[in-house]
């Protein structure tokens, strides 16, 4: 009873004991962690608002200790933070009691009498659309989520480090115990040592800026169907295409982008069509695009307007054979294709993109719409198509390549990147066929997969072997 702190560990320890496997939930997680911030946090959060009204003052202090403990917990699962969590939270912390109580002497009273539902619909409509509008209208304001990218793996436990420290060290106790270790022979020698190798290992495990001589292609699924990061060897990043699911695509670029990364140097949406579109407008929405390259072909109108906000002037659109020198030695060709169709579609006739990576020596090709007739076109058009590293178009399906095709592209490695959308069991088993003297990978089978060259070698890193 009057040992919360013992209770939380006690109660932790007996969930862990009967439910082992219950340490790697993430809902276990976020609620020990967010209460353990409740009982030691939140004295010292209220300590440093003494300017604020009480009631103000408490619940935004019971919010901001609930959540600061549970930040590395969000950064490493979804590799984004909310700015507007703690206002949100301190808002809606008022009508949360008053909610259920209306809720709980409601329900009985409709099980026994279901005809004063309407009348328990009306006592409810307040606090509810209340809440509602509190937690949905914030949601809709620029820079709410905050993208964090891949943290050094130490960053997570000095920051829980850093806040133990801050909750115990000003009470009695933690007095006591710092005044100990300070008569300790050696303890500050130990302390510079200490805070000398941390700061060592955290500049070790952080990428440097630039990056290493290499460029590296990652495909992934974002979200039913296949995006692809490109990042240079300068350490500029491009986004080409998106997927169906803004959240899913928004944690793969998370977890891959560097650590506090908030700029895209270029977004590409190679066939203007809705599979595509979501994912790369909600990478647009959270991150700045220095540049948005898009086929000729119009938005669909349910996005047309979120394109425009999202791009604006940014947005060019390729009409014809595009050359860019992103860096030394990295060059960009967009290459515009004849009308194709679709797999899923195939009356749906469009303009696609193809887009081809020379660096050094190196040159790969993504063109997720590719057909035969579109490379003989482009080959017969003069245009570069011959690549080492192919990212082989719709998903290796029926009539995707034949012998010509693979013998004009000539590569030495072959990615297939499968939808996870598609209604098929996988490739198409003649098209395999056709592939079957180019060592291939397939992201069904090995998840993202991650091809890396520094102009000469080329590298591949599957998730999974």
């Amino acid at each position: 009873g009057t040992d919360p702190l013992g209770a939380l560990l006690f109660a932790v320890a007996a969930m862990l004991a009967l439910t082992p496997a219950i340490a790697t939930d993430l809902g276990f997680q976020l609620s020990v962690f967010g209460t353990l911030g409740l009982v030691t946090l939140q004295p010292r959060l209220a300590a440093v608002l003494p300017f604020l009204p009480s009631w103000i003052r408490e619940p935004l202090a019971g919010t901001m200790a609930a959540q600061l403990p549970t930040i590395p917990i969000l950064a490493s699962s979804f590799h984004q933070l909310s700015t507007i969590a703690p206002l949100t939270n301190t808002l809606a912390a008022p009508m949360i009691p008053i909610a259920t109580i209306a809720a709980a002497l409601m329900a009985p009273l409709v099980a026994l009498a279901p005809g004063i539902a309407p009348l328990a619909g009306l006592v409810l409509i307040a606090p509810a659309s209340y809440l509602l509008g509190v937690i949905s209208i914030p949601a809709g304001w620029p820079g709410v989520l905050v993208p964090t990218g891949a943290a050094p793996l130490l960053l997570s436990p000095l920051f829980a480090a850093g806040l133990i420290a801050w909750a115990v060290l000003p009470t009695p106790e933690g007095k006591d115990w710092l005044a100990r270790v300070r008569q300790l022979p050696l303890a500050r020698v130990a302390g510079v040592a200490a805070i000398i190798g941390v700061a060592g290992s955290l500049l070790i495990s952080t990428p440097a800026a630039p990056g290493p001589p290499t460029l590296s292609v990652t495909v992934f699924d974002g979200g039913g169907t296949a995006a692809y990061l490109v990042r240079t060897p300068g350490g500029s990043s491009l986004l080409i295409d998106g997927g169906r699911s803004p959240s899913a695509m928004a944690a793969a670029l998370g977890s891959r982008l560097p650590f506090l990364s908030h700029h895209l140097t270029m977004a590409i949406l190679t066939r203007a069509e809705t599979d595509r579109l979501p994912g790369l407008l909600g990478a647009i929405d959270q991150y700045s695009v220095g540049m948005a390259l898009m086929p000729p072909e119009p938005v669909p109108a349910v996005f047309i307007e979120r394109w425009r906000s999202a791009v604006g002037s940014r947005s060019v659109a390729v009409n014809g054979p595009m050359s860019i020198d992103l860096e030394p030695d990295l060059r960009l060709q967009a290459l515009l294709t004849e009308p194709v169709s679709t797999q899923a579609a195939p009356a749906n006739l469009a303009r696609t993109l193809a887009i081809r990576l020379q660096y050094r020596h190196v040159a790969l090709l993504i063109g997720p719409s590719l057909n035969p007739e579109s490379v003989r076109v482009l080959i017969n058009q003069g245009y570069p198509m011959a690549a080492d590293v192919w990212f082989v178009p719709r998903a290796a399906g029926p009539a995707s390549l034949d012998d010509a095709t693979l013998r004009a592209i000539g590569p030495r490695l072959g990615i297939i990147p499968v939808d996870t959308g598609l209604r098929t069991t996988g490739p198409d088993p003649s098209t395999l066929a056709i592939l079957a003297r180019v060592p291939t990978y397939r992201t069904d089978l090995s998840g993202a997969i991650e091809v890396i060259t520094d102009g000469d070698r080329v590298t591949v890193r599957p998730e999974r072997t």
